[in-house]
């Protein structure tokens, strides 16, 4: 360290201000992309997309209808939003329901469609239409379920006519509720699950004496869900220095080792002046400092030699005889002999107190000679 702090002296200021600025420059870039690495993650995750599935969900109803007036040929139609009671003998229900995939997958499920007859705020019959079945298919395009299911409706009328009377409390208006349950699991070829089945697709009708409507959206009977599966693919994390792309774990440890260096080397450098400043403040500018008030400076020593001398070890000897004496303090800086006094003159008595002091050419040279032997 103290070669170091020698070498550091014997700089020119150009050079050791040119130095101080580049160590700076370099701590601060060095805790910037120190910072800027620990703010962000070591490893990232990069998504790649394994498969992509699409759920088709088809849905309609139809009815069954006596010939008559409006259907003169009677049979299977279409009808619009209302569906007359008299002249109709059953409702079927179209079920369609299947993935689409661009990779080969497996699926693992079960489905079931239930009725609902239901008086609102009063009671609620559920009938079973099609029991829980377990469904299994593999492959690009898969079938979940397609069906048709027939629901009679003078049966759905002959219920609610027969809870009523039972009863004796007629609601004024019931609901009929086609409900079929999709659920499983989706798996790639490798075994692992990538998707999960979980639709409830309701079909929902107002029942009257004399007409059933559909009472939902239907737009949500005809949908068709995207979705993309991505897997995980852990990448090391890169941080663009200086033009070069590198990892984060590298740019932590190479920023922390370059930014304590920078900082050891400041600290020095930090160092080596205040000790060059403690070391160039003397004891005379120690003296004058504290004392600046107590001492006054002559420029001659005429009545100082032809007095009784007597030296003394300190400087505080000196200030304790001029507060006893109540004197001041002179100071006199004699060149020939290289001294600074202080003293306090009483009566015949000089009491003083003496620093030797180099000339400056002996002191560099001194300096020198230290360099020359540190080194």
């Amino acid at each position: 360290m103290k070669r170091n702090l020698i070498i550091f002296a014997r700089m020119k200021k150009t050079y050791r201000i040119l130095i101080f600025g580049i160590l700076i420059i370099t701590l601060i870039l060095s805790i910037f992309y120190f910072n800027m690495s620990i703010n962000q993650p070591a490893v990232i995750d990069e998504k790649i997309i394994e498969n992509s599935i699409t759920e088709i969900i088809d849905f309609s109803y139809h009815a069954v209808v006596n010939p008559s007036t409006l259907y003169p040929r009677g049979g299977r139609v279409v009808p619009d939003n209302i569906i007359f009671t008299k002249i109709t003998d059953k409702i079927i229900i179209n079920m369609n329901y299947s993935l689409e995939s661009e990779a080969a997958i497996k699926i693992d499920g079960n489905n079931r469609v239930s009725l609902n007859i239901v008086a609102k705020d009063m009671w609620n019959i559920e009938k079973e239409l099609v029991p829980l079945q377990v469904v299994k298919s593999e492959g690009n395009l898969n079938s979940i379920i397609q069906d048709e299911i027939y629901i009679d409706v003078k049966d759905v009328l002959t219920l609610i006519k027969q809870v009523e009377e039972e009863t004796l409390v007629r609601p004024s208006n019931y609901m009929m509720v086609v409900r079929t349950d999709i659920n499983g699991d989706v798996f790639n070829y490798n075994g692992d699950r990538i998707h999960q089945l979980a639709e409830a697709v309701e079909i929902p009708f107002q029942l009257g004496d004399q007409y059933i409507s559909f009472a939902g959206d239907s737009n949500l009977l005809n949908t068709v869900k995207e979705s993309t599966i991505e897997q995980s693919n852990f990448i090391q994390n890169h941080i663009n220095l200086f033009g070069t792309r590198v990892p984060i774990t590298k740019v932590r440890l190479i920023s922390a080792c370059i930014g304590f260096v920078a900082l050891v080397i400041l600290t020095a450098g930090v160092a080596e002046f205040t000790v060059l400043r403690n070391k160039n403040t003397t004891e005379e500018s120690s003296i004058d400092k504290k004392y600046k008030s107590k001492i006054i400076r002559v420029y001659d020593k005429t009545a100082f030699d032809g007095l009784v001398q007597f030296r003394l070890p300190d400087i505080n000897s000196i200030i304790q005889i001029a507060e006893e004496k109540e004197e001041p303090v002179f100071k006199y800086i004699d060149d020939c002999d290289h001294n600074i006094y202080y003293y306090v003159l009483n009566n015949l008595f000089v009491y003083y107190y003496s620093i030797s002091i180099k000339p400056i050419e002996s002191a560099d040279k001194a300096n020198e000679n230290e360099d020359a032997i540190a080194i």
